[in-house]
């Protein structure tokens, strides 16, 4: 019954990928509408539930760059250890640089109060938890990817918003 229903699921998924190939903008993805917590009282059960979902797509269609764009959009928006769950899955079945490089791990939309330094500081260090799960030598590339990105965020990012606060103030 299981393979049934995921089965079914992978079906479904597959019809929203192609609907969403039709649309030219978008923020949000119909997949997405999926993930969104609704209800928090069975809310560790329905995770359970969405996190298996998606590694059985991850596991069936990890060759698919533009599937596991799409599938990682979702992803993006979960809280980074859960996140992280699914780039480790992604590595054991896909090494392709090129595939990762294309990958969002982050969501496209930000927000905060106040200061933007927290908010810099914990995508910094999401990223940095990224670095044990690229330490072999097929994943160099992947690494020294991630270790620019760090290195963007905490140079660049945080450097230029402790500038405006400062102007600011």
């Amino acid at each position: 019954m299981r393979d049934d229903y995921q089965e079914l699921m992978a079906r479904v998924v597959e019809q929203i990928y192609k609907l969403e190939q039709n649309r030219t903008t978008f923020r949000y993805t119909y997949l997405e509408n999926f993930f969104v917590e609704k209800n928090a009282k069975d809310h560790h059960e329905v995770k359970e539930k969405q996190d298996c979902f998606l590694k059985d797509l991850i596991e069936r269609r990890h060759e698919d760059p533009d599937f596991m764009k799409f599938v990682f959009s979702v992803i993006a928006h979960f809280h980074p250890d859960r996140r992280r769950q699914f780039v480790a899955l992604f590595l054991e079945h896909n090494k392709s640089f090129e595939v990762f490089q294309g990958l969002p791990f982050e969501p496209n939309v930000w927000g905060w109060t106040g200061s933007a330094v927290p908010m810099l500081q914990k995508r910094a260090e999401y990223f940095e938890s990224l670095l044990p799960l690229l330490n072999t030598v097929d994943l160099l590339q992947h690494k020294q990817c991630v270790e620019k990105q760090i290195q963007r965020i905490r140079s660049e990012y945080i450097e230029r918003e402790k500038k405006r606060a400062f102007m600011e103030d």
